[in-house]
């Protein structure tokens, strides 16, 4: 079992090269989430939907929290050969990007001096989905595993636990192994 754990910080640009995009902080908010069906798909591809979270059913394969400095989702990988080809791309650092794919409600678009365009989402109205990619437009997103070794040492102590404790007659024996056990 392992979470992928990424996020979208407001206040970041885009790396297009024609213009910026900065989403404003407050463009996302619980309401945008309650009225979204949001899926995760890997780089935006239908054929690698990971997770999905309808209206903030909470339980939904999909988790979405709205922080002060961005949108964040996890979800548990699933358990089939896309997922697990997920898993090894984002565990060997070729996948370490977020991106998420919305409706916009509000924009404004500046020119500066020096002729550079940059847009200012203000308000977004429905999120479509959330997704690890390569390519990340947003350079401060980032995606990574929630200690998949971690869960195999755990579910390893578990199943050694499972053999001993059964046969275990004195509970302060008990109490003494497993208070000074070294894993």
């Amino acid at each position: 079992m392992v979470t992928p754990l990424s996020e979208k910080r407001f206040h970041s640009i885009h790396r297009n090269l024609r213009f910026i995009e900065i989403i404003e902080r407050g463009a996302v908010t619980e309401e945008t989430l309650r009225k979204s069906d949001v899926y995760a798909r890997f780089n935006h591809n239908d054929d690698y939907i990971l997770a999905r979270c309808r209206h903030m059913d909470e339980n939904a394969s999909l988790k979405l929290e709205l922080r002060e400095d961005g949108l964040y989702y996890s979800f548990e990988l699933p358990m089939t050969s896309k997922g697990k080809e997920v898993q090894e791309h984002i565990r060997r650092g070729e996948l370490d990007g977020s991106s998420f794919s919305f409706v916009v409600g509000e924009d404004e678009l500046e020119v500066r001096q020096d002729g550079t365009r940059v847009r200012h989402v203000k308000k977004i109205n429905y999120l479509v989905d959330v997704a690890p990619v390569y390519l990340p437009a947003y350079m401060s997103t980032s995606v990574g595993l929630r200690s998949g070794e971690d869960i195999e040492d755990v579910e390893r102590r578990f199943a050694m636990l499972s053999k001993f404790v059964p046969v275990m007659d004195n509970w302060a024996v008990c109490d003494s192994f497993c208070a000074n056990a070294k894993w």
